[in-house]
C-alpha cells in the first residue's frame, strides 16, 4: 500500500476509451494507460481500487452523462474528485513537457500515441507543478499498468471482503486481509 499513487487523472474519450495517468513522486514513476470500458466504467473502478487512489482529477467540461457516471464510480470508491480546466488536459504541442520529466533511457517506453492518456498525464504534471522544479527533469520512469490482468472487484465487493484498513485503522491490525497478511513471515 505504501507504493500506490494517491493521485490519478482520468479522461473519457469517444466510444468509452478511458485515459488514466498517475504519478508516484516518491518512487519517480508514472503510470499511463488507455483502455476501453463499459457503461458502468468497471475497468476504471478496478483500476482505482487496485491502486488505492485517493484523489482523481477530471476535466471541468465533460459530457454530463460521462461526468455523472464517473462521479458515481469515484464516490462509491471514496475518492475525492477535483475538476480542472480542459486546457490542462490539452496535449497539443505539450509532449515535450512530459518528455522532460522522463529518464533518457526510458523515453522509448512511453507510448505517446495515446492522446487521451497523455492528456491525463499532462494534467497530473500540471496539477503537481512538476515542470516548475528542474530537479524533476529526467527522473521519472514510465510504467504501463495491465488493467486486463486485474481481478475485477467493484467497491462493494472490496468493502465486503474487508481487504484494506478503514481510515484511521492501523495497517498492522488483523481486522482486514491486508493487516492479516502483513503479519506473515
Amino acid at each position: 500500500m505504501d507504493e500506490v499513487p494517491s493521485l490519478v487523472a482520468v479522461q473519457i474519450g469517444t466510444d468509452r476509451v478511458i485515459g488514466v495517468a498517475a504519478i508516484d513522486t516518491v518512487k519517480f514513476t508514472m503510470m499511463v494507460d488507455e483502455f476501453l470500458d463499459d457503461e458502468q466504467l468497471s475497468n476504471l473502478e478496478s483500476f482505482v481500487i487496485h491502486y488505492g487512489c485517493k484523489e482523481c482529477i477530471i476535466p471541468k467540461d465533460m459530457k454530463k452523462e460521462d461526468s455523472r457516471q464517473l462521479s458515481q464510480v469515484l464516490e462509491r470508491c471514496g475518492i475525492l474528485l477535483t475538476e480542472r480546466p480542459r486546457s490542462e488536459f490539452n496535449v497539443k504541442d505539450s509532449i515535450d513537457e512530459i518528455l522532460r520529466l522522463v529518464r533518457e533511457k526510458e523515453k522509448v517506453r512511453l507510448n505517446t500515441n495515446q492522446p487521451i492518456a497523455m492528456g491525463s498525464l499532462l494534467a497530473v504534471i500540471r496539477y503537481l507543478e512538476l515542470s516548475a522544479d528542474q530537479s524533476n527533469f529526467g527522473m521519472f520512469k514510465p510504467i504501463e499498468p495491465q488493467v486486463k490482468l486485474f481481478m475485477r472487484l467493484d467497491s462493494g465487493a472490496s468493502k465486503a471482503l474487508n481487504l484494506f484498513p478503514l481510515q484511521g485503522e492501523s495497517n498492522r491490525s488483523n481486522t482486514h486481509l491486508f493487516g492479516l497478511l502483513n503479519h506473515c513471515k
